[in-house]
């Protein structure tokens, strides 16, 4: 099982080195557990969160399903401007036990996973002057998370980034967002104010 697991967190990590230069986050990532009964169809995924058609000017570009290339991994949703990316992830890992507080394991874990390959990313020099502001929680529109600010370069631009995690209807709900530009309060307000539109949207 240990060897399976960095067979998997390497290949997460090479995911990430390919899809950092475009802001995106990689595929879902913790280690995995005892499975549920069922898989995560992709109706149930479109039925559950309902995602919206667009999100303060970035356009949706579609469902990514890895659900198909193993059990557990899910569905992420993509939307994208010029300057900015938000990659949506629904994932479960394949266990119908998710709690629905902050202090659940398997989202600490999957946080503090998804915090280390921003992180590695950084340490392979795809990212640099990475830069980890803060980790900690925060609510946003009455929901809690587990809050990661970063600032990078890629290619010579300027990035600020955020990820943040949470439980939602059984479910790991991973956001990363980022932008092009330097480190402001402007841009902060922007990645909250985006991911009160999402909340509000799959709360429906």
């Amino acid at each position: 099982m240990k060897k399976i697991l960095l067979i998997l967190a390497a290949a997460w990590t090479l995911l990430a080195c390919q899809t950092a230069i475009r802001g995106e986050a990689s595929t879902p990532s913790a280690p995995p557990a005892a499975r549920g009964p069922a898989g995560f169809t992709r109706q149930a995924f479109e039925r559950d969160f309902p995602l919206p058609a667009g999100l303060s000017g970035l356009m949706r570009i579609g469902v990514t399903e890895y659900e198909a290339r193993s059990r557990g991994l899910g569905y992420s949703l993509k939307y994208a401007s010029r300057d900015a990316v938000v990659d949506v992830y629904v994932y479960d890992l394949g266990r119908a036990d998710i709690g629905d507080g902050l202090a659940d394991p398997v989202i600490a874990e999957a946080f503090r996973m998804a915090v280390a390959e921003i992180e590695s990313v950084g340490a392979a020099g795809t990212y640099t002057n990475l830069r980890l502001w803060r980790n900690e929680t925060i609510t946003v529109a009455g929901a809690d998370f587990l809050f990661a600010e970063f600032s990078f370069q890629a290619n010579g631009v300027d990035k600020y980034s955020f990820l943040l995690v949470r439980p939602l209807r059984g479910k790991i709900f991973k956001l990363r967002l980022t932008f092009n530009g330097a480190r402001s309060e402007t841009l902060l307000a922007s990645c909250l104010a985006m991911v009160a539109d999402l909340v509000a949207s799959v709360r429906r």
